[in-house]
C-alpha cells in the first residue's frame, strides 16, 4: 500500500463542504460535481439548479453522511473536509474503494493561504497553471488593498459578533478574522493574541473593552430591532447608537445559504475591500459591498 492512488482528472466528484464550490467554479470545474452535501445551504445557483434538476446528488449532512446514496454515486473521489476526518461515516467509506480526500483550508490562519488551496483542488483536474494564475492576481489585488491601510494614522476600532446564549465569540489576533482586521486598518483590542481560533467572551469583558468601538461587523442579525430582540444590551455599544453595524448576510439564500463561506473564502481580496470601504470610505468611494450589509 503505497498511499492513496487516484486517477486524474476527476470525472465524478463528490464534496462535503459548500467551500469547495467556489474553487470549483473559480477553475471552471463544476460539471464533475455529481454529489454534494446539504445542496439546499449551497449558495451558488448552478449547483442548485443541478440539484434540482436530479444532476447532483444530496449525499446528506457533511457530519453524517449518506454512505448508501455515495456509494450508489460512486464518485472518483470525495473531498472531505479535514475536521471530520474520525467521522465513522467517513472511515466507512475509505474502506470501500472511493479515494477520500482531506482539505483542512479552515486550519489556515490567514485568508489568502486558505485561497491559495485552489492549487490542490486544481491539481485534481490537471488545471494547476490556471490555478496559479487565479490565486496570484488574487494575491496582487488583496496586497495592493493592504497598501492603502498600510500607514493610515487613524485606524478605527472594531468589534464583532453577538451575544449567543450567554457567550460572545471574538476572533483571537492570529485567527483568519483577526488578520483581516488588521489589513483593513481597524484598531482590534485583541490584536497581539497570539491563538488562532475564536476567544469565548463573557458580555461584562465585550462591554469593558468594546463599549465604545467605532464599527461592529459580523453581526448574525439582520436589523437593529432583531439585534436587539436577541439581546438587550446590544443596545449599549456606541456602534448600536450610531448604526455602524454591519453583517455579512448580504449574498444568502431563504435555506441558509450564504456565499461568505464560499465566494468569500476564495476571494480574500473583495472581502477585504468590503472592510476598508466601511472602515475608511474615502479610501474606496466606488466600492459596493459585496458580502457585507449596514443594519437599518
Amino acid at each position: 500500500n503505497n498511499g492513496l492512488k487516484v486517477r486524474v482528472p476527476l470525472q465524478k466528484t463528490a464534496l462535503s463542504s459548500s467551500t469547495h464550490v467556489a474553487f470549483h467554479k473559480q477553475l471552471n470545474q463544476t460539471t464533475p460535481i455529481k454529489g454534494i452535501c446539504s445542496p439546499h445551504l449551497i449558495y451558488d445557483e448552478q449547483i442548485r439548479q443541478l440539484h434540482s434538476e436530479g444532476k447532483i446528488t444530496d449525499l446528506g449532512d457533511a457530519l453524517q453522511l449518506n454512505i448508501e446514496a455515495t456509494l450508489h454515486l460512486m464518485p472518483d473521489a470525495f473531498i472531505a473536509v479535514g475536521y471530520n476526518s474520525t467521522d465513522p461515516s467517513i472511515s466507512q467509506l475509505q474502506k470501500t474503494n472511493i479515494p477520500v480526500i482531506h482539505t483542512i483550508e479552515w486550519m489556515e490562519n490567514s485568508l489568502l493561504a486558505r485561497a491559495e488551496w485552489i492549487k490542490f483542488i486544481a491539481a485534481f483536474y490537471c488545471q494547476d497553471s490556471i490555478a496559479n494564475n487565479i490565486f496570484q492576481n488574487i494575491e496582487t489585488n488583496y496586497n495592493q488593498l493592504t497598501q492603502l491601510t498600510h500607514s493610515l494614522q487613524h485606524k478605527p476600532t472594531i468589534m464583532s459578533g453577538g451575544n449567543f446564549r450567554g457567550t460572545w465569540y471574538m476572533p483571537a489576533g492570529n485567527n483568519y478574522m483577526g488578520q483581516l482586521f488588521h489589513d483593513a486598518g481597524a484598531d482590534y483590542y485583541y490584536a497581539q493574541n497570539q491563538q488562532s481560533g475564536s476567544l469565548p467572551l463573557t458580555i461584562e469583558e465585550v462591554m469593558a473593552h468594546f463599549a465604545n468601538a467605532d464599527v461592529w461587523v459580523g453581526s448574525s442579525a439582520n436589523s437593529l430591532h432583531e439585534l436587539e430582540l436577541m439581546d438587550s444590551k446590544h443596545t449599549l455599544f456606541k456602534a448600536f447608537k450610531e448604526k455602524k453595524i454591519y453583517n455579512f448576510n448580504k449574498r444568502t439564500t431563504p435555506q441558509g445559504a450564504n456565499d461568505f463561506w464560499e465566494l468569500g473564502l476564495a476571494r480574500p481580496d473583495l472581502l477585504l475591500a468590503d472592510l476598508i470601504s466601511i472602515l475608511h470610505p474615502d479610501l474606496l468611494p466606488n466600492h459596493n459591498t459585496i458580502f457585507t450589509t449596514q443594519l437599518q
